[in-house]
């Protein structure tokens, strides 16, 4: 994870077809940051982004960002979730 060397990352969504044989791309969202850890929460994705915690939701054409957690003093490299609470790490 260190020394990083991009400015920014992207968060690309696909969905399984035919039974889980193909791959279909939905939509690919800038995050404006490294991506360190996702998970998933409550039907939407957490995502570490830097040391930005953010929630997402999906959008027709890319991902809406719901919330933002900016408080965290470092980068965010693993997530989980269990119920309503989220451990980062």
């Amino acid at each position: 994870f260190a020394p990083r060397s991009c400015r920014t990352g992207h968060v690309r969504l696909y969905r399984f077809e035919d039974e889980g044989k193909r791959l279909e791309h939905l939509h690919s969202t800038e995050v404006g940051g490294v991506v360190g850890a996702l998970c998933a929460f409550q039907g939407r994705l957490l995502a570490g982004v830097d040391s930005h915690l953010r929630l997402y939701d999906m959008g027709k054409k890319k991902l809406l960002r719901k919330c933002e957690n900016r408080a965290i003093p470092t980068f965010i490299k693993t997530l989980h979730a269990q119920g309503d609470r989220v451990y980062v790490g």
